[in-house]
């Protein structure tokens, strides 16, 4: 009759293994709402300190489920356990079960995108490599080292919605820097998502010789393998590129963008200068930089526009009996760069020429492009 009645000692015990599994479920789906609230965010978890009982700040992730524990019950009840509780207590607010938490998303995401892609069948792969700084422990010294960025461009059809998603995949450790290692590499990891290389469609990356080369790069090494992959180099990349070069053919051109590049140096190095300046311009200069070109339009763009309220404020910088002789002596050596016939020509020459270079690079940018 108690069989039949489930009132047995085991059933008891299951019946209070199923409350704690729930208490436990409840709980962990409220961490992990709190990491994917920073997530969507891009704002860290943690801080200096991870101790709740003596930190009043204890980083984002805690202070977040600290903010959620004043309304909710549930978050409530759990805190107040571990910070009453001397010793050991089994929180999952770790540093380590975070990270835990992050990992599992970011699996879940992969998984979910993975699907979509192997729905498709047909893709195409964007690898761009770039230099980074590696911590292999907490106590270590940073190590540089170089990475790829993975990104897959699919198809994904949803009832009568056709759209074109490009997803953002891992970033890779490169353990090589020739094309045939980098071939390998990007061949082993579509392998290891489970992406079969005779499905992929097409490739994208920067225009250096090592990936965009015809003869020995990665995209030539690729075709081999399979000749439907084909090679479109990056539109955008190559505009820079030509921007690049086109700049650095004369010295006076290479002149001028220098000098461009010494006014914000000049002027972002103190916050005297900067003020001086702002009393002058009402806008501030812009940093100029060879990798991104539309910083290049941003930087002529002002100086052009406000050329004689920035000259006034250098004069008034050099010609100050307040000014250090340091300020004095790179504000009038500004001057005379900037007060030359070829700096204003190419001042003038490159404006327009820029807004072009800038409106080109923006539509090249278009989402669904």
């Amino acid at each position: 009759m108690r069989l039949q009645k489930c009132e047995t000692i085991d059933a008891a015990v299951q019946i209070e293994q199923q409350k704690s599994f729930e208490k436990w479920k409840a709980v962990l789906s409220r961490i992990l709402e709190c990491v994917l609230y920073l997530a969507r965010q891009s704002l860290p978890l943690r801080g200096h300190s991870e101790d709740l009982r003596a930190s009043d700040n204890c980083g984002n992730f805690l202070e977040v489920f600290k903010l959620l524990a004043k309304y909710d019950p549930v978050a409530n009840q759990h805190l107040h356990k571990v910070q009453q509780t001397d010793g050991y207590v089994v929180s999952y607010l770790s540093p380590q079960s975070q990270n835990e938490c992050i990992q599992l998303l970011g699996d879940h995401i992969q998984t979910d995108i993975f699907q979509r892609i192997l729905k498709a069948k047909y893709y195409s792969i964007m690898f761009d490599r770039t230099p980074d700084i590696l911590h292999t422990d907490q106590n270590s010294t940073p190590d540089y080292t170089d990475q790829m960025s993975q990104v897959i461009r699919y198809v994904h059809i949803e009832d009568t919605e056709v759209t074109v998603e490009e997803s953002f995949i891992d970033f890779i450790q490169l353990h090589g820097k020739s094309a045939n290692e980098i071939t390998e590499q990007i061949c082993d990891k579509l392998q290891a998502d489970g992406l079969k290389l005779k499905y992929c469609y097409g490739q994208g990356y920067d225009n250096a010789a090592t990936m965009a080369g015809h003869i020995r790069g990665v995209q030539k090494r690729i075709l081999d393998v399979n000749p439907k992959a084909v090679f479109v180099s990056c539109n955008n990349h190559s505009l820079n590129l030509a921007g690049v070069h086109a700049a650095s053919v004369g010295t006076k051109s290479v002149t001028f963008f220098g000098t461009v590049q010494k006014v914000y140096t000049f002027v972002s190095s103190s916050t005297h200068r900067w003020d001086v300046l702002k009393e002058h311009v009402p806008v501030n200069v812009k940093r100029s930089c060879d990798t991104r070109w539309r910083s290049k339009h941003e930087a002529v763009h002002v100086l052009a526009e406000y050329t004689e309220k920035i000259i006034e404020a250098l004069e008034v910088l050099r010609d100050g009996l307040e000014e250090t002789s340091e300020t004095k002596g790179d504000a009038g050596s500004l001057l005379v760069c900037i007060m030359t016939y070829p700096f204003f020509a190419f001042l003038y020459f490159w404006s327009p020429v820029l807004t072009e270079v800038n409106d080109a690079q923006i539509y090249l940018q278009q989402r669904g492009l």
